[in-house]
């Protein structure tokens, strides 16, 4: 069973550590996005992050549905690269 353990707030630093291919039923393909947790408590934890799925109801973090990894582009009001 899949539990919420953890939201990811804004200013924490996280890394892409995978994009997986994943399937609904009716739904269909989709990609899933995962990242590491950088800092605070949950430093090292992966998770995975809100994208246009079925299965994530919150603010997506990009910006359209895609199946191609190469043409994900991020939602700038939620992520912006790490200096």
């Amino acid at each position: 069973m899949k539990e919420i353990v953890t939201s990811i707030n804004r200013g924490q630093r996280v890394k892409i550590v995978k994009v997986l291919k994943d399937a609904n039923g009716s739904w269909g393909e989709f990609l899933r996005i995962q990242v590491e947790i950088q800092d605070g408590p949950y430093a090292g934890t992966i998770a995975d992050i809100p994208v246009h799925a079925p299965y994530h109801p919150r603010e997506k973090w990009t910006k359209e549905f895609t199946l191609d990894p190469n043409a994900i582009e991020f939602n700038e009001d939620v992520v912006v690269p790490c200096s």
